[in-house]
């Protein structure tokens, strides 16, 4: 039996240790979870001291970034998801020799189930409450303090982020556009080609390609990507582009009709 236990013992996988710095220092990271107006903090129960709420934070897993950490372990125990806007700073217990980063997260999902949620529980707290709730932890406490102190600043900042969002996803949204009208124009021409190629064998599609398409259209790479996807019978190996539409033409059955866009 001891022989058995002993083997069992050998070939139990190795767990990692959790990372640690040359002083024997133990990474962390986690979250201040704010909402989108910035005036509340989400706290959640401490499972070591009840009736008592703390920080979402845990252990940074090997190879693991400090953002990334945070919003594991705040998805894991507060069970919520957000955008991460800045640094808070980091904490130091010497007693513990645990080093943690914070982070202010806006949220902006929340899970009903989660991984912690049969232990824990998740709470809103206005700003003045969430800093007597974390009284009993005077480090938490400072940090929700540095976010109190920038508080206007960060959200500064976050509506510019927001701003510069909305104007690139309407800038996508206007080349998509413009996309959709040109695939539409060029599907035209590539209809129009496969009846002369159709009616007029001996005129190549090659050689109507060069008279027909400016240079800019024949040079469009969306439109050339978007034909071998709708047609799907142009191999990879095919050197040139016009070579490519010309086996694409030329593999039509006659009556081919295209679809629009």
């Amino acid at each position: 039996m001891y022989f058995l236990n002993n083997l069992f013992a050998r070939s139990k996988p190795e767990v990692p240790k959790p990372p640690r710095d040359e002083n024997g220092y133990k990474y962390r990271a986690g979250t201040i979870p704010i909402s989108d107006d910035g005036n509340q903090v989400m706290l959640i129960s401490s499972t070591g001291s009840p009736g008592k709420w703390i920080l979402p934070a845990g252990t940074m897993e090997l190879g693991e970034k400090p953002t990334d950490a945070a919003v594991r372990e705040t998805e894991e125990e507060a069970g919520v998801t957000g955008k991460v806007l800045c640094s808070l700073g980091e904490v130091n217990d010497t007693s513990k020799k645990v080093h943690t980063h914070f982070y202010a997260m806006e949220v902006d999902d929340h899970q009903l189930l989660y991984m912690e949620h049969q232990f824990r529980e998740r709470e809103w707290f206005p700003l003045k409450s969430a800093l007597e709730e974390l009284a009993w932890r005077p480090m938490s406490q400072n940090i929700l303090m540095t976010y109190l102190d920038r508080r206007l600043e960060i959200r500064r900042n976050r509506l510019k982020q927001m701003k510069r969002e909305r104007k690139a996803q309407k800038k996508m949204l206007k080349a998509e556009k413009k996309y959709k009208e040109i695939s539409k124009k060029n599907f035209g021409y590539l209809k129009q080609i496969a009846e002369v190629h159709e009616e007029k064998g001996e005129i190549s599609a090659k050689a109507y390609v060069n008279k027909k398409f400016a240079k800019n259209e024949q040079n469009n790479p969306m439109f050339w990507d978007n034909v071998v996807n709708r047609v799907g019978v142009c191999n990879e190996d095919i050197s040139t582009k016009d070579q490519c539409l010309l086996n694409i033409v030329e593999s039509f059955p006659s009556g081919t009709k295209f679809s629009k866009l």
